[in-house]
């Protein structure tokens, strides 16, 4: 599974990072980066054992800033 950011719809929130901790982060203004990533980088691959913690995070984003491709 793919999952790209949408970061101009973030509105840090941070439930993204609280249902998927190993997975999102935020920068320095509080938007959604992947963790330990360039925060440029808006498409990363998810390992198996995160998957279901980033669909959560997903299906409850309210601005549609995260997006599973």
């Amino acid at each position: 599974m793919e999952c790209q950011l949408v970061r101009p719809n973030c509105i840090a929130c941070g439930l993204c990072q609280t249902l998927a901790p190993k997975t999102f982060d935020y920068d320095d203004e509080g938007i959604v980066c992947f963790l330990n990533t360039a925060q440029q980088i808006t498409h990363q691959s998810i390992l198996p054992q995160e998957e279901e913690n980033v669909i959560a995070a997903i299906k409850r984003c309210p601005t549609q800033a995260l997006l599973a491709k």
